[in-house]
């Protein structure tokens, strides 16, 4: 009971000391109905993949991967992530390569995981580096200098 009324006090001082603020507790606002739910985001996600943003489409090829809000789909990883890796993102490109290197959505091929990897590490992704150096210990030096060959004839792709 002593601290209901103390309670009381403290809310009869706050009224005081901020008349004219009022609590909102409505938990929608005027613009979006009550039954309406937020978008899902992995449709958000989606939408800015499916419109060129070469960062969504890594961010969705990880969902895949993850199968963090959607079922888990190694091609569909791949698919996504490439779009991504093909724009030029450095991360999306060494994911690619690994996907590539573990045969994972992909077909196994070390020449383009080398070629993804060598790509990202040349824009300073030290992970690529590292991975790009620990599979050329496994593949054949002519494997190697056909990976390095499309590494420099490789052009990034235009945002659509």
């Amino acid at each position: 009971m002593k601290y209901l009324g103390m309670l009381s006090v403290m809310l009869l001082m706050f009224s005081c000391l901020f008349p004219n603020q009022r609590i909102d507790t409505a938990a929608t606002s005027v613009d979006q109905p009550a039954t309406s739910s937020p978008e899902n985001p992995v449709d958000a996600i989606r939408k800015a993949a499916e419109k060129g943003d070469a960062i969504a489409q890594k961010a969705l090829a990880t969902r895949y991967i993850e199968g963090d809000g959607i079922p888990q789909n190694y091609t569909e990883a791949a698919a996504w992530m490439r779009k991504s890796a093909e724009q030029g993102n450095a991360d999306a490109q060494n994911n690619l390569g690994i996907l590539y290197a573990q045969g994972k959505g992909v077909p196994q091929d070390h020449v383009f995981a080398y070629m993804w990897m060598s790509l990202a590490a040349a824009q300073a992704n030290q992970e690529a580096a590292k991975n790009r150096d620990n599979i050329s210990r496994i593949m054949p030096l002519d494997r190697v200098a056909e990976a390095k060959e499309l590494v420099k004839s490789w052009k990034p792709v235009a945002r659509p």
